[in-house]
């Protein structure tokens, strides 16, 4: 399945974020990986996803990614800006807890009606979306 979020998506909220590339990085694919890595398995612990048939049949369960994609930008966000901190208390540290917060508050709203395939037969019908108890709106 591919990543939730890339290197565009970040711009959108940290304009000069590429400034902080490692140099032996040409794009922060490793971090939107781990980003993606982090939501996937909490999704499982927390048994949204079901596993019984290995990872890859659990990651299709996911009907629209892109309703990930917020989270995963906040995550990614918050890995990129952790890994720049020398101390955990300078302008980085800062950065890293404040899409952390933002992660948090964002996962906890999207896991509430993330649109899951319930009975594996991949096509999504009315009653497969996972923890509806609230109405989200979204601005445009």
């Amino acid at each position: 399945m591919p990543l939730f979020s890339d290197d565009q998506d970040l711009q959108k909220y940290e304009p000069g974020i590429t400034e902080y590339l490692p140099h032996t990085q040409a794009d922060f694919m490793p971090q939107h990986s781990a980003a993606h890595d982090f939501i996937f398995e909490t999704l499982v612990m927390d048994k949204i996803l079901d596993t019984r048939d290995g990872h890859a049949q659990a990651e299709i369960q996911i009907f629209r990614p892109e309703e990930l994609k917020l989270s995963s930008i906040y995550k990614t966000l918050e890995i990129i800006f952790g890994s720049l901190s020398l101390n955990g208390s300078d302008r980085f540290a800062e950065k890293s807890m404040f899409y952390r917060a933002l992660f948090e508050e964002e996962f906890r709203r999207t896991k509430r009606a993330l649109t899951i395939d319930n009975n594996d037969d991949g096509v999504e019908q009315p009653g497969e979306v996972q923890f509806n108890h609230a109405t989200r709106l979204r601005r445009l």
